[in-house]
């Protein structure tokens, strides 16, 4: 009976050190990539302002297309 409390005392030692250890790794981790959220925000959103003007620039397309395909507006660049 004694092993067996000696043998869940450094079972419960181990699994705390191990806690303490995933802990700081996380911890680690974090600090690690905290300082490149701005620069992904940055990223992310130049990405999108990117996607909306080739957007516009097709809606553009399209539509200069159904106006001289109208044949009463004329069109100038």
């Amino acid at each position: 009976m004694h092993a067996d409390s000696d043998r869940n005392a450094r079972s419960y030692r181990t699994r705390r050190g191990n806690i303490l250890i995933d802990l700081l790794l996380s911890l680690w981790i974090v600090t690690l990539f905290l300082p490149m959220i701005p620069t992904l925000v940055r990223f992310l959103s130049r990405q999108d302002w990117v996607m909306r003007s080739a957007q516009d620039q097709i809606q553009l397309q399209q539509l200069r297309r159904l106006l001289l395909g109208s044949g009463s507006i004329e069109v100038h660049d």
